[in-house]
This record gives C-alpha cells, sequence and structure tokens, in this order.
C-alpha cells in the first residue's frame, strides 16, 4: 500500500499531509489531477468488474460475486502480506 501510494504522489494524483489532530498520522487528498481522474478509473472499473461477473455467471449460474470476494480477502489473509518478498 504504500508503494502505491508513494506512486500516486509522484505522479502528482495524490498529495500527503501530516494530519492536524494526530502527529502520527497522515492525511490522503487527491490533487486536482487525481479528481479529474477518479471518474475515468471508476468507470473502467466498473465495467471491468461487470464483465467478470457476467463471465462468472456464464459458466457458475449461481456465481456468488460477494462469497467469492469474501474467499480471496481470506485467502490473501492465511497468505499474509502478498507485497512484501
Amino acid at each position: 500500500m504504500t508503494r502505491a501510494i508513494k506512486q500516486l504522489v509522484t505522479l502528482g494524483f495524490v498529495v500527503r499531509q501530516q494530519s492536524p489532530t494526530d502527529k502520527r498520522a497522515f492525511q490522503l487528498n487527491l490533487t486536482a489531477e487525481g479528481e479529474a481522474l477518479y471518474p475515468k478509473l471508476n468507470a473502467i472499473l466498473q465495467k471491468e468488474e461487470a464483465e467478470v461477473r457476467q463471465a462468472a455467471k456464464n459458466v457458475i449460474p449461481d456465481f456468488d460475486a460477494d462469497q467469492f470476494v469474501a474467499v480471496l480477502h481470506l485467502i490473501s489473509h492465511l497468505h499474509g502480506d502478498t507485497d512484501k518478498q
């Protein structure tokens, strides 16, 4: 997650600021460029999610996307932080 945030900051889509109420915490805010990009990315993700759901339903008629996501979360927790080598 930290790596992804650093990349978004470097690209100018996000600014990272220390929290005014908790000096140990930081706040992330979208820049104007990030605000402009967000709806485009969200539309792409929504379309892809719909396509995956439909493809799964074509193969598994009673496919439950919510259960599938829950299983993916469980697997990721079982294997720990997959971002670390």
